[in-house]
């Protein structure tokens, strides 16, 4: 008897998952593909702002939880250090994720996912205003962690009034 009512709540289960996933209750298909990345250099707005890419910084992290790399894509010239050049355009604007992989390839960023991708208007503190990526699309051309190396990729993210998307270096800080 208990094994034939687990069967039948299993079957029922699976029938309920399936009409579910029939009329767009599952998983939500991704909003961007590899061929949504331009082969421009990346450009785009952030609230309301026009972005331009110029410079990316690649940043180990070190916290409790391991070592992360932190990508920094501005539209000002920077170098690795804190005594980069100054002043900054009005208004300074960044895009920043984290890379989780580690490695060569494409993958899906979206709100919430972990890679931390945002895209933020001003650097001073007193200032800062950050769009959270809700959608986005990040390919990697390479991947290394030496110091003054440089990692190419592309990318597309949209958040509230922002959308960027193109192509972008970045340099491995020491």
């Amino acid at each position: 008897m208990t094994m034939r009512w687990i069967k039948s709540v299993g079957c029922g289960l699976l029938a309920v998952a399936i009409v579910l996933s029939a009329v767009g209750c599952g998983p939500e298909a991704a909003k961007f593909s590899e061929p949504d990345l331009v082969s421009t250099v990346l450009s785009g707005t952030i609230d309301g702002h026009d972005y331009a890419f110029v410079s990316g910084t690649i940043n180990k992290v070190t916290t409790p939880n391991g070592t992360s790399y932190v990508v920094g894509l501005k539209n000002y010239e920077w170098e690795c250090g804190p005594n980069s050049p100054r002043p900054l355009p009005e208004p300074a604007l960044v895009v920043n994720f984290e890379v989780l992989e580690r490695k060569a390839g494409l993958v899906e960023v979206s709100f919430a996912d972990g890679h931390g991708g945002a895209m933020q208007v001003n650097v001073d503190a007193a200032q800062i205003k950050t769009i959270i990526v809700d959608d986005g699309l990040l390919r990697l051309d390479n991947w290394t962690t030496e110091a003054g190396q440089e990692v190419s990729g592309a990318l597309v993210f949209e958040g509230a009034n922002s959308t960027i998307n193109g192509t972008f270096k970045a340099t491995v800080c020491p």
